[in-house]
């Protein structure tokens, strides 16, 4: 039986400490048996940052997604799993204003981190401009070098990896648009709207969740501990996606389909 204590001590051997900021992505149900629920995983990780701190999670909402535009509103339900929804039902959550990517935060810079956006800074991506944008959660996760925790999910569920797929294509098209080409390098990424349509000739630079692990593992940036029947995983934000973007960049070949890592090669 795990219980808000459990949670918080397994993160404590991960070197969560109050004050910290955490993201976590989450399985209810790989715990096995919880004394309350998710109650008692949120309040674990609430501990564990303290009054100081701030736990952030994601609360996409992946059903009917071709709409997700149209149909989003800010109480719509996520779907990312029980713990996301509950978490942001609760009365002291703050969720940011975007229609794929929100997220839900609790804790002393949950409104700076929600406040905005995509409101500014956006870039070209296949899930629309707004959710990796430059004063996105996610952005803001990475500039505070946030620690991530994977409660009994893969690293399939890390959203991280799309603000580093956001970030490459960004600097590819700015080296563009220097040359003033940048619609020429532009033609060929998928906008939302496109992704049906995608080919070789009309592409997103999805970098492969299996290659990520394996790589950020053998670099040593992943810590893992046990809660419960849980297995939880731990990296921070920065060193994270500062060593796949710097790998991606100089090899996309190793990184991507060959007509993927032939566009990030002609505008780098």
């Amino acid at each position: 039986m795990v219980n808000a204590e459990d949670v918080r001590r397994s993160l404590a051997l991960l070197g969560i400490r109050p004050g910290d900021t955490v993201l976590f992505h989450s399985s209810l149900k790989s715990f096995g048996r919880v004394e309350n629920g998710p109650d008692d995983v949120i309040d674990g990780f609430l501990a564990a940052v303290g009054e100081t701190g701030t736990v952030v999670a994601p609360t996409f909402t992946m059903k009917d997604f071709e709409n997700a535009y149209r149909t989003w509103h800010l109480d719509k339900p996520s779907d990312t799993g029980l713990i996301t929804e509950v978490f942001r039902r609760r009365p002291q959550a703050r969720r940011s204003d975007q229609a794929t990517h929100a997220v839900a935060a609790i804790g002393a810079d949950a409104v700076e981190l929600t406040a905005t956006h995509g409101q500014t800074g956006r870039r070209h991506g296949i899930y629309g401009d707004t959710p990796f944008a430059a004063d996105s959660p996610w952005q803001k996760l990475y500039d505070r070098n946030a620690h991530v925790i994977m409660a009994g999910v893969g690293f399939e569920s890390l959203t991280l990896r799309h603000l580093c797929e956001y970030t490459l294509v960004d600097r590819a098209l700015t080296h563009a648009r220097k040359q003033g080409r940048y619609e020429e390098a532009v033609a060929s990424i998928c906008s939302f709207e496109d992704r049906a349509r995608r080919s070789d000739t009309l592409f997103w630079l999805y970098l492969d969740h299996e290659h990520f692990e394996e790589y950020i593992r053998a670099k040593g940036l992943v810590q893992e501990t046990l809660c419960g029947e849980a297995t939880l995983l731990h990296i921070r934000s920065k060193p994270v996606c500062d060593s796949v973007i710097k790998a991606a960049w100089e090899q996309p070949e190793h990184w991507l389909p060959p007509y993927a890592a032939a566009w990030l090669r002609r505008w780098r």
